[in-house]
């Protein structure tokens, strides 16, 4: 009789379900085999590894518990920018949320004060010479939309703020916030459209000069449109900031710069054709350069303010907010009245 043990069906005998979950857990499996040499020694094996289940009554191995989310709001859809939520004043980048107001308010207000003196001078004190009404109409109204952009900003950080706590939600805000973004995008095209005129004046009524500009215009102005259109309420989580579809906004961004660039140069190589003949006369070469000077000035503030709201926005920072409040009054020097 050999020390060979036969398996057997009681509990504590070897080979049953809970020996083997031990062997398991400990790293080692025991077989109890006879040994030629040593009759009753047990021969202990390396463990073989067992073949991975995935039935639901499985042991996973355990991990710490994920820290409890206090924020309720909805997740930004797919293709919105998720920097530009500022849900709170505690967020990152909440400064801009009032540096953004403040710095409008003054830029409106000195313009304002200008465009009121400019406005006096050409029409009142102008009598005898003709006065484009269009133009000073169509500049009326970009100066109307630079400011009822301006109100509707100022409307929507003194509502949030002096609602008391909390604050409201980004979907309470909807509608203003949904104002504010489209007064910005169509402040830019009325832009661009003045200085396209102002491009086709020069160029002695050429339509063909103003062609690809006029049609880049457009289509900048289709994808800002596409972008509030294409947002629902539920995509509204700021209650300072509307949400961005980055692809629609940097097409928009990227073509309004492409036509503020070249209409520029369009001008200037004009202007400096038409003024090679009379170079030598000081009193006309005074007077050209004054012209150059002004729409350079015009020209190169409009290119430089939408260069930096693209760059802001294809790096998803939040003080882009900022440059749109810039923007936005510097579009009012677009208009044909040299303040």
């Amino acid at each position: 009789m050999g020390c060979t043990r036969e398996r057997s069906q009681e509990p504590n005998a070897w080979g049953t379900r809970s020996d083997r979950r031990l062997e398991g857990a400990i790293g080692w499996t025991r077989r109890a085999e006879p040994d030629p040499a040593r009759p009753c020694e047990l021969r202990f094996h390396a463990p073989t590894p067992l073949p991975i289940s995935h039935s639901p009554s499985t042991h996973l191995p355990w991990s710490p518990p994920r820290p409890p989310c206090f924020s309720h709001s909805p997740r930004p859809r797919l293709g919105t920018s998720a920097l530009l939520m500022l849900e709170s004043v505690l967020s990152s980048g909440a400064y801009a949320i009032i540096v953004s107001d403040a710095v409008e308010i003054v830029l409106f207000g000195v313009y304002t004060i200008f465009f009121a003196f400019a406005l006096i001078i050409l029409t009142v004190y102008k009598k005898p010479l003709p006065v484009d009404v269009g133009m000073c109409l169509t500049t009326c109204v970009l100066y109307l939309l630079c400011m009822a952009h301006c109100s509707a900003v100022t409307t929507d950080r003194h509502t949030t703020f002096t609602s008391g706590w909390p604050i409201p939600s980004g979907r309470e805000m909807s509608g203003l916030l949904r104002v504010v973004d489209i007064l910005y995008k169509t402040c830019a095209f009325f832009s661009q459209l003045i200085m396209i005129h102002r491009c086709w004046a020069v160029w002695d009524c050429r339509p063909t000069i103003v062609f690809l500009p006029l049609m880049m215009a457009i289509a900048g102005f289709v994808c800002a449109v596409l972008g509030p259109a294409r947002l629902s309420t539920s995509d509204f989580v700021s209650p300072f900031v509307a949400p961005r579809i980055q692809a629609l906004d940097v097409s928009f961004c990227v073509l309004s710069l492409l036509v503020f660039a070249l209409v520029t140069y369009l001008i200037i190589l004009r202007l400096w054709r038409v003024s090679a003949p009379v170079r030598n006369v000081k009193s006309m070469e005074s007077l050209i350069w004054s012209l150059v000077g002004a729409c350079i000035e015009a020209g190169a503030l409009l290119v430089l303010a939408q260069l930096s709201v693209a760059i802001l926005l294809v790096l998803d920072h939040p003080a882009i907010i900022i440059a749109e409040s810039i923007a936005t009054q510097v579009y009012v020097r677009a208009h044909p009245i040299p303040l």
